[in-house]
């Protein structure tokens, strides 16, 4: 399934379907709330239907209408000999009886010049239902990279407006990445037993919910829930959101668990070692939301590593001490000291001007970190939240192995310029005189 996407398009998830001509068919994909039908005689041995949900792009609807499902690439391998059947899922609720009809299908090439502009289908079957004939869906020859079209539903955007009537629920809970690292998540749907099962699909083994759930209404028809996480720190403790600013959007929300991005804000939680030594009580306001409330990112810091000092006397204890320092040449490092050095120098770190690529490669070369890591590094949006990331690890990894430190000072040196190098003579003098 080799689409050429336009790169703003986000691929929530793809499914190759094989359908055989001498039997009819019907293939849900429940994930991502589409099924195909498939009749008997509409399509020759082994046709192959590739199909791309896709969570967001550049898409271009017509005037007057809203997207309410995802969009669909669909390439089909060999022509059809007969309509095909498709059902999506979609957000819109038909209880409602203002919301009857309004539905419909519509369709896009995925080449320009008209890529991604989306117009009505013309169908006897408007409403989650339509048919896709080899006209819409046309074969993906060999010589073709793609040949497709992509659908989804849209409403009317008049008759559409989210209620202000309906209750939502939201809930905290954390995925643990590593030791002092969690990804807290507040995420909001309707239906929160939904929620629980897409994140049991997901086998996230390491995900811990909070005991509270919130109950709310969005104040505004197509509403927008804000989180304003406070500013006022806590020591030991960085607490940074993913996304600023933290917006959960009523009609997005609504779409879940088609796009479960889009219900979900994240936050970063670091406890640094040694350093974070109470926990974490950090409060987020929520508001455009009845009622308005505050929620609490809770976490307790990791165990301190244990001392290896000896004090059985004070005699023994300044033996050790000056045998530290004579073997800091050497290469080894006491970790409390160092650990010490480098949080009261972390300032000077971030203005060295060191290539934060190069310092992510060497830190790779040492294996303090890995290659997860570094891709988790590498992403983030700006340089200064890149190198935060470094610290923590590097810190982390010095609390626990003092060698870390002095392969650091190296990194530094290696570097080669005046300010890295002055750097590295600042930290190993300060070490000295501790």
């Amino acid at each position: 399934m080799n689409y050429s996407l336009d790169s703003s398009v986000i691929i929530a998830g793809q499914k190759l379907f094989i359908l055989q001509g001498d039997r009819s068919h019907s293939l849900q994909w429940e994930k991502y709330g589409f099924r195909l039908e498939c009749p008997q005689g509409a399509v020759s041995k082994d046709t192959e239907v590739a199909v791309t949900a896709l969570a967001g792009g550049n898409f271009k609807v017509p005037k007057g209408t809203v997207l309410v499902s995802a969009v669909y690439a669909i390439s089909v391998s060999k022509g059809l000999l007969k309509p095909l059947v498709i059902e999506l899922q979609h957000c819109v609720d038909l209880r409602n009886t203002s919301q009857t009809g309004c539905l419909k299908f519509v369709r896009a090439p995925l080449k320009s010049p008209n890529a991604y502009q989306f117009n009505h289908v013309l169908s006897d079957s408007d409403g989650p239902t339509a048919t896709v004939s080899s006209e819409h869906c046309p074969a993906r020859n060999d010589d073709e990279s793609l040949q497709s079209s992509t659908d989804h539903s849209t409403a009317h955007s008049d008759n559409n407006a989210a209620s202000c009537d309906t209750l939502y629920s939201g809930m905290m809970y954390y995925d643990k990445k590593e030791v002092g690292h969690w990804k807290a998540m507040y995420s909001v749907v309707r239906d929160l037993e939904v929620l629980k099962r897409h994140l049991e699909s997901k086998q996230a083994s390491s995900i811990e919910y909070d005991d509270v759930v919130d109950s709310f209404k969005f104040i505004q028809p197509n509403g927008t829930l804000e989180l304003t996480l406070n500013t006022e720190r806590q020591v030991g403790w960085t607490v940074n959101p993913i996304r600023s600013p933290m917006k959960l959007y009523q009609s997005r929300v609504d779409q879940f668990p088609l796009t479960p991005s889009y219900a979900t804000c994240s936050i970063s939680v670091y406890a640094k070692p040694c350093i974070a030594k109470n926990p974490l009580h950090c409060p987020i306001e929520l508001t455009g939301i009845d009622p308005s409330m505050t929620i609490y990112i809770d976490r307790c810091p990791p165990p301190s590593p244990s001392s290896m000092i000896d004090s059985t006397s004070s005699s023994s204890s300044t033996a050790s001490i000056s045998q530290t320092r004579r073997e800091t040449e050497e290469g080894t490092f006491r970790s409390d000291i160092a650990h010490r050095v480098m949080t009261e120098c972390t300032s000077l770190v971030k203005d060295c001007g060191i290539d934060i690529h190069f310092l992510v490669d060497k830190l790779l070369e040492h294996k303090i970190v890995n290659a997860r890591e570094k891709r988790r590094i590498v992403a983030q949006e700006s340089d200064d939240e890149k190198m935060d990331e470094l610290l923590h690890i590097i810190l982390s990894s010095i609390c626990l192995d003092g060698e870390v430190f002095g392969i650091f000072l190296d990194i530094l040196r290696e570097e080669d310029t005046r300010r890295t190098i002055k750097l590295a003579d600042q930290l190993i003098q300060k070490y000295n005189n501790s």
